[in-house]
């Protein structure tokens, strides 16, 4: 097995596991050619977290507060929270097929202690593309050979 998918498994393995610890994850989803830079993005869903917690009367700084330590730091993979969330389903290429938008999307997404929305997680099957069942073009497209059938 390849270093490269060695490692994207135990990646998206370890990310769930996190993703679903978190008591709340808020994953936001926008056409990509709308917010071609993730700074926009991420500018904007600040505005929306911000009008969020004014309504719910919650203090929000308008920044993520992030907490580090030499030991642990904590990366979310939007990927995985999207798959989580049921906003999309994964492709060989393992990307998110977002049901909106397609694969022409860009996806932010919030780890928070506060319930903001009532809602309850239910168990995910993550189900590939059914596109995807009978295609191989990006496997067979790749230059580099990155994309791999299993």
């Amino acid at each position: 097995m390849q270093r490269s998918v060695e490692y994207g498994i135990a990646y998206n393995y370890h990310s769930r596991k996190l993703i679903e610890s978190i008591p709340h994850v808020l994953v936001l989803i926008r056409k990509a050619d709308l917010a071609n830079e993730y700074a926009i993005l991420y500018k904007e869903s600040e505005e929306l977290m911000t009008n969020i917690f004014g309504e719910k009367d919650i203090e929000w700084k308008g920044k993520v507060p992030i907490v580090k330590s030499k030991w642990f730091n904590i990366y979310l993979n939007s990927k995985a929270a999207a798959l989580i969330a049921n906003l999309g389903v994964k492709g060989k290429n393992s990307l998110v097929h977002t049901y909106k938008f397609g694969f022409d999307a860009r996806i932010v997404t919030f780890g928070i202690t506060v319930n903001i929305i009532n809602c309850n997680r239910i168990p995910q099957t993550f189900k590939y593309l059914e596109a995807c069942n009978s295609c191989n073009l990006c496997i067979e497209r790749c230059p580099v050979n990155a994309i791999h059938a299993d």
